[in-house]
């Protein structure tokens, strides 16, 4: 089996929209939130209010992806301080 065979389809089109991924100027807070991503995978609104100091995380995101970043939103249950189910964001850095 080659290398080649080894390619996923989308391969070459997500070279092209990563070519420029860390050329792009980028907000400190963005900046923030992609380094975050990157060391630790994914990201919620909690751990960007303490980690990242980013409040409206979902804004961040929201701009992030215009600017071509692929992220991927997925809906996490977790307990709150008065030990109830929430539904809470959670953002993940596809590459």
């Amino acid at each position: 089996m080659t290398g080649e065979e080894l390619e996923h389809p989308l391969y070459d089109e997500y070279k092209e929209r990563m070519a420029g991924f860390f050329d792009e100027p980028y907000t400190p807070q963005e900046q923030r939130i992609i380094d975050y991503l990157r060391n630790n995978g994914k990201i919620n609104p909690l751990q960007a209010w303490q980690e990242c100091g980013v409040y409206r995380l979902s804004a961040v995101i929201f701009n992030l992806k215009k600017k071509g970043i692929v992220i991927q939103s997925d809906r996490v249950k977790v307990l709150n301080k008065f030990n109830e189910d929430c539904n809470v964001a959670e953002y993940k850095l596809i590459w």
